[in-house]
């Protein structure tokens, strides 16, 4: 009866124990490979971020000239993700998909970053691996493991700086913070996560004067280092000007005008309000038992990066990916050694199952690299412009490329004749642009042929209409 009461205890309690950690981590590689390629469809940022890449690492250009006027945006920041990202792919290619597997191991070493962290804060093995197991899981996570932008480099490296923090590594902590920075400034949300550990901990972390200033020492030692690089890699665009430009204007998109509060009031507006209920419930559970008495480091690192947003103020849904580990680890705290822990993992499992298959059965016959290559072969080597959906970027790297994300009026382009490729998956890619180029341009089809079992991709060649200009 002893045996049977303590397999109970332990059953109620881990749920990975229950499903079996290889069984589990079959289920988040299987659905991430059902959904590699098909998450997005001519989403621009893969675009527009792999060409910012793209044109630093061969080219030496800091600015955006794909989607832009010339002269109008200078990179600032992201150099940390160019050389990371370029050691990948000039070697393989630069593909969406080389480019989407980066991302999805970043994502997936975070994961396992995060198990790391949990049992360094005093979580059991196996609440330490439902954090871990449970991030891969939610949808914001497998949205950033599917798109080219620095978010999830920027997880990577928050976790490895906060993993460095607890484990009282803080010249790493300091170097890898900067280096989050550096990739994107929302990367300093690490810092928030830090200081909620060191309130907990401030007893072991800063015991005396002398391990205080010898600790905070080496944290601002690691910090100057990180600093260093910044400065170094964005030597070319550094200014006050251009520096301040990264906290200014953060309500504003293009021409879109965003009211909501900060990015997670924008994330749960937009997307899942489920889980926005469960994490509002685990907080809540937390709290009516009383866990805070024993270990408050959660509830300040939540509460904390709550207060980040509203500091930040930038309503872009993506970096929402930040904030969910400090959601997981209070949520964890607040199931474990209760049968919820159990309920609410199986649950996001089967959720995530669900998704994926979706996902795939939405999209199975849609393979973006395949149709890729064929516009490439189709498209006359003769040198016109490629006016295209934003992902046949991919396929133009060296050629003179326009994408429907333009962010100016086409007449600005100054172009003559030029090839557009469009497809029916992407129905309103070209929705913006497409009354100008009509206005404009007189099109001739050449080439028709499947995008998938029921959309087309269709490339037409384009004259100006009367005099050449």
């Amino acid at each position: 009866m002893r045996y049977l009461a303590e397999l109970n205890t332990k059953f109620r309690s881990h749920p990975v124990a229950v499903l079996g950690l290889p069984f589990v981590c079959l289920v988040i590689a299987s659905g991430y490979v059902a959904v590699h390629g098909r998450v997005n469809v001519h989403y621009l940022d893969d675009a527009w971020s792999t060409s910012f890449l793209y044109q630093y690492l061969r080219h030496g250009i800091t600015e955006d000239v794909i989607f832009r006027p010339h002269g109008t945006v200078s990179l600032v920041f992201g150099k940390t993700q160019a050389i990371v990202y370029g050691a990948v792919l000039e070697p393989l290619g630069w593909t969406r998909s080389h480019v989407h597997w980066i991302t999805t191991v970043f994502v997936l070493a975070s994961a396992w970053i995060w198990s790391r962290i949990g049992r360094a804060m005093g979580l059991g093995s196996e609440p330490a691996a439902v954090l871990g197991l449970s991030l891969p899981l939610f949808p914001v996570c497998v949205q950033a493991a599917n798109l080219a932008r620095p978010d999830a480099l920027t997880l990577l490296l928050m976790s490895l700086a906060m993993l460095a923090f607890v484990r009282q590594r803080m010249f790493l902590a300091g170097i890898c913070t900067l280096l989050a920075f550096e990739n994107h400034p929302i990367g300093l949300t690490v810092c928030f996560y830090g200081l909620g550990w060191a309130i907990q901990a401030r007893r072991t972390l800063f015991p005396d004067a002398r391990t205080t200033w010898r600790r905070l020492g080496f944290l601002g030692l690691g910090a100057l280092c990180g600093l260093a690089w910044f400065v170094w890699a964005n030597r070319a665009t550094l200014s006050l000007h251009t520096f301040g430009l990264l906290f200014r204007d953060v309500h504003q998109f293009g021409d879109e005008t965003r009211t909501e509060w900060g990015y997670l009031h924008y994330h749960f507006k937009h997307n899942q309000r489920y889980e926005l209920y469960f994490f509002v419930f685990a907080t809540g559970l937390f709290l009516v038992r009383r866990l805070w008495r024993k270990d408050a480091a959660p509830l300040w690192i939540l509460a904390l990066v709550l207060a980040s947003t509203l500091i930040v103020r930038r309503q872009n849904g993506f970096y929402a990916l930040l904030a969910f580990p400090a959601f997981a680890l209070l949520s964890v705290h607040a199931l474990q050694r209760t049968i919820l822990l159990r309920i609410a993992f199986c649950a996001l499992i089967a959720a995530f199952t669900w998704r994926s298959i979706a996902t795939w059965q939405d999209r199975r016959s849609y393979h973006f690299e395949r149709t890729l290559a064929r516009v490439v072969a189709t498209v006359p080597n003769d040198g016109l412009p490629v006016v295209g959906l934003c992902d046949f970027w991919f396929g133009f790297q060296e050629r003179r490329f326009v994408p429907s994300a333009w962010q100016a009026s086409f007449a600005e382009v100054n172009l003559q004749s030029f090839y557009l490729v469009d497809s029916t998956i992407k129905p309103t890619g070209f929705k913006r642009l497409r009354g100008e180029i009509e206005a404009g341009w007189q099109g001739t089809p050449i080439a028709r042929f499947p995008d998938s079992d029921s959309t087309a991709v269709t490339i037409s060649r384009y004259e100006p209409k009367g005099p050449v200009r």
